[in-house]
């Protein structure tokens, strides 16, 4: 199963992409600011990013056709 990840996926355009892809029961990994989310199968799991196993658990979700979708269009600060 293919996985994508979003890059800001608490903001407008992230949240949508989101949206769409967790309708179309797509595997998603969510990242922003505070905390990693990875939905498969409508199953949520979130992670804190000061997580100690962060990688680990986003490894078993990504493969070789993943696709990074960069929703961040804001200045970091």
């Amino acid at each position: 199963m293919k996985s994508y990840v979003i890059l800001g996926d608490s903001g407008f355009i992230g949240s949508a992409f989101l949206r769409h892809l967790t309708s179309i029961n797509e595997r998603v990994i969510g990242i922003n600011r505070s905390r990693v989310t990875i939905i498969e199968n409508r199953n949520v799991e979130e992670y804190s990013r000061k997580s100690n196993d962060l990688f680990n658990e986003m490894e078993r979700h990504l493969t070789e056709d993943s696709t990074v979708i960069n929703a961040i269009w804001a200045k970091n600060e």
